[in-house]
């Protein structure tokens, strides 16, 4: 095991979900399993010393190492999520929700902007990114994505080809004939229309 104890005051990664997803390194996890050991014998000496009966003097050590432990664990982790709270204040204070947006996916947020003016109909979506791919689903709500839709969005795709002199789409396999260009964003970015 390489023992590094700079992991232990590392700013955390959060992963958006809850504080039960804090990373702990390994080294915090045996200094923490250390201490719960510690508190719990000299909790139980201490409380022996105080006139309690051994069992009574254990079970008020573990009430404590369980206590110190998860407060420590709370204060270690509501740390990444400050350093994250702070990170966003900087960045996103004071921005309307959509300067926050724009700062945030950049040139997909003004692919999408221009898309719902076009789109009025369910979509299909191409894309080898898949974040890209779910924020484009999440800006165009309520229209869909489904199969054989009347428009394809094609974004960040490696794979997918549109010769614009021919109308000729192909995916793969799929080979989709006499196609419409509604709106060209970038060589990567762009919304066919299906005949």
């Amino acid at each position: 095991m390489n023992w590094d104890i700079q992991h232990i005051f590392m700013t955390l990664p959060i992963s958006g979900v809850t504080i039960n997803h804090v990373f702990l390194s390994l080294e915090f996890r045996i200094i923490l399993y250390s201490l719960i050991a510690v508190i719990l014998i000299l909790g139980t000496v201490y409380f022996t010393r105080k006139k309690f009966a051994l069992r009574e003097a254990f079970q008020k050590a573990v009430l404590a190492a369980f206590f110190v432990s998860g407060l420590l664990y709370a204060i270690h982790a509501d740390t990444g999520w400050t350093k994250w709270l702070v990170s966003d204040l900087k960045n996103y204070g004071g921005l309307s929700t959509e300067d926050k947006l724009k700062k945030m996916d950049d040139g997909l947020y003004e692919f999408v902007l221009q898309a719902q003016k076009i789109l009025d109909d369910d979509y299909q979506i191409y894309s080898s990114n898949n974040y890209i791919e779910t924020r484009t689903q999440y800006y165009l709500l309520p229209l869909n994505k489904r199969p054989l839709a009347p428009y394809i969005i094609v974004i960040a795709d490696e794979e997918a080809r549109f010769d614009q002199s021919t109308g000729v789409f192909r995916y793969g396999e799929t080979t989709i004939n006499n196609v419409k260009p509604v709106l060209v964003f970038a060589q990567n970015a762009y919304i066919l229309k299906r005949p």
